[in-house]
């Protein structure tokens, strides 16, 4: 079934009924689902050995539900659900996150797009111009509302893709007089920095705030390595933040960066 853009409208309400499994015969593991193979033999997710598919029974048990907020559809809180990103549960019919997982919590997405939620993080973030604070990321509750917001942007650019958290560093930028996210700014960091995301909520848009986590990301992180920073893939909206700062012109034929101070370059 082809999933439409990816939402965090959250459930309902959630409920307990029986979801469909497949209990193996040779461990009494369940699955939910099975792959076969060509002779009609599925692997248990359990105990890792075949069997043919007549043999694995058919029992409902008992799980948590979660009803949608976006379609109305009954999505099971269980490892079939896990978004493809591994941040909740998602609905297969409108592409909904019904649940974020926060440990062994499963918590609606407008919970963890709150800054209150995550109260450490103003205490450590750095006042930039005016009320936008700046945090980078370290903890999991940092990281977990990274990945919300990244679904986010993943709504507007189905081409977006997902970085490790391992691979790259990332901060979070919000007003300090409000309790929703701004946006959030991702990049590497190895001979030079390479900015690979920046990103702004619909809301928050036109006012400035890219120019200003841009301008401090670039003076705080990028230009101390002494070398030229690197920009993947820039979107028209990026390269206009680079002529803002200076660091590229806008001519009669195109952007032109300057590459003394930075380059573009598409991933591959």
């Amino acid at each position: 079934m082809t999933i439409r853009t990816t939402q965090l409208l959250g459930s309902t309400h959630t409920k307990t009924g029986l979801v469909d499994f497949r209990r193996c015969p040779r461990c009494r593991g369940t699955s939910e689902s099975l792959i076969l193979d060509a002779k009609g033999r599925a692997r248990c997710h359990s105990c890792d050995r075949l069997s043919h598919l007549s043999k694995f029974a058919l029992v409902r048990l008992k799980r948590s539900i979660a009803v949608c907020a976006g379609c109305g559809s009954d999505v099971p809180l269980t490892p079939d659900y896990a978004g493809f990103v591994g941040i909740g549960y998602l609905c297969n019919q409108c592409g909904n996150y019904v649940a974020l997982r926060y440990g062994n919590q499963r918590i609606q997405p407008d919970i963890v797009l709150s800054v209150r939620w995550n109260s450490a993080l103003r205490t450590r973030a750095k006042l930039l111009d005016g009320d936008l604070g700046f945090a980078t990321c370290g903890s999991e509750k940092d990281y977990l509302t990274l990945h919300a917001l990244q679904v986010l942007a993943k709504a507007e650019e189905p081409s977006f893709a997902f970085g490790n958290p391992r691979e790259y560093k990332a901060a979070l930028f919000f007003r300090t007089t409000e309790d929703r996210y701004t946006g959030y700014i991702a990049w590497t960091e190895e001979t030079n920095a390479i900015l690979r995301q920046i990103f702004v909520v619909k809301e928050q848009r036109r006012k400035g705030y890219a120019k200003i986590t841009l301008r401090f990301w670039a003076t705080t992180y990028a230009e101390p390595f002494g070398r030229p920073f690197g920009i993947e893939s820039p979107n028209e909206k990026t390269l206009g933040l680079l002529v803002a700062l200076g660091y590229a012109k806008n001519t009669s034929e195109g952007f032109r960066i300057n590459r003394d101070r930075c380059y573009a370059f598409v991933a591959m």
